[in-house]
């Protein structure tokens, strides 16, 4: 009988250290939990704005309408997200947080653990005419389906990482990089390959097969806050086929001090991720 009770007793601790933080998350006012978030943001240089939040039991948050902006306007708008707190791993110690959001027709699903920084994320069918972001920045009028997947670990100078994207039926129309304009194109597919170390990060590849021209960036972008000031020292190579060159003279003609031999152009891009230019 004394062993029955104490086994009671020990899982019913184990019980109320797993409610625990639903508790605490589901008397916390809602208001100050969305001022938590926006004050989150507003650290690395963002607005935040959502029509509401919602919490449930056990310990889920939901958002609808959620727009991030800079001070130049929109960058994302979500249509909804939500997180909960899972509840076997708290079992075995772990704080684990589910997240999943709608963004247009694209939908995505992440993973976090915030005590050691590991994250698995990935999101499929985002169109990038859906995502503000391009137009507010003055990248130009991009078209096509996003798929991103990603994983995270550590905290800080130990942090690492790898993103992995692709983009099917790209049509990039527009496209400026400081005041040189690039060629309008259309790309069967874009792949792109990115890793950071703590601060340093990686443009392994991000290459564009397209129809009559293969484009290939490859660089650093060191990490910075907010992100839209990160450094960039990146490389761009354009190879054209000359009856895509025909097509668009203008183009590269302003282009010609880059051309290394014929048919290929190599174009050194500096400043920041929010604001590149051609050096």
């Amino acid at each position: 009988m004394k062993q029955r009770t104490i086994l009671s007793a020990f899982f019913a601790g184990i019980g109320i250290l797993a409610l625990f933080p639903n508790l605490v998350m589901l008397f916390m006012p809602a208001e100050r939990m969305e001022s938590a978030i926006g004050s989150a943001l507003e650290r690395e240089g963002y607005a935040y704005h959502s029509e509401g939040l919602r919490k449930s039991f056990p310990l889920r948050i939901s958002f609808a309408n959620i727009t991030i902006s800079d001070e130049r306007g929109p960058l994302l708008k979500i249509d909804d997200a939500s997180a909960r707190l899972e509840l076997l791993p708290l079992l075995s110690g772990k704080i684990v947080v589910e997240c999943q959001a709608r963004m247009g027709h694209g939908e995505g699903k992440a993973e976090y653990q915030p005590r050691t920084g590991e994250m698995e994320f990935n999101f499929a069918g985002v169109r990038l005419e859906e995502v503000p972001l391009f137009r507010t920045t003055g990248y130009g009028d991009l078209r096509g389906v996003l798929a991103i997947e990603a994983s995270f670990s550590g905290n800080g100078p130990a942090s690492r990482g790898e993103l992995r994207m692709t983009v099917k039926d790209a049509d990039f129309r527009g496209v400026r990089i400081g005041n040189v304009p690039l060629p309008d194109a259309t790309f069967e597919t874009v792949r792109g390959k990115y890793r950071t170390a703590g601060r340093e990060g990686t443009l392994e590849s991000l290459a564009f097969q397209g129809d009559g021209i293969y484009l290939r960036i490859r660089g650093r972008i060191a990490s910075s806050h907010p992100p839209a000031s990160s450094p960039l020292d990146l490389s761009l190579d354009l190879m054209p086929k000359p009856e895509f060159m025909e097509r668009q003279k203008m183009v590269f003609l302003a282009l010609a001090r880059y051309r290394t031999s014929p048919g290929v152009y190599r174009i050194p891009i500096g400043g920041t991720l929010g604001m590149p230019v051609i050096r």
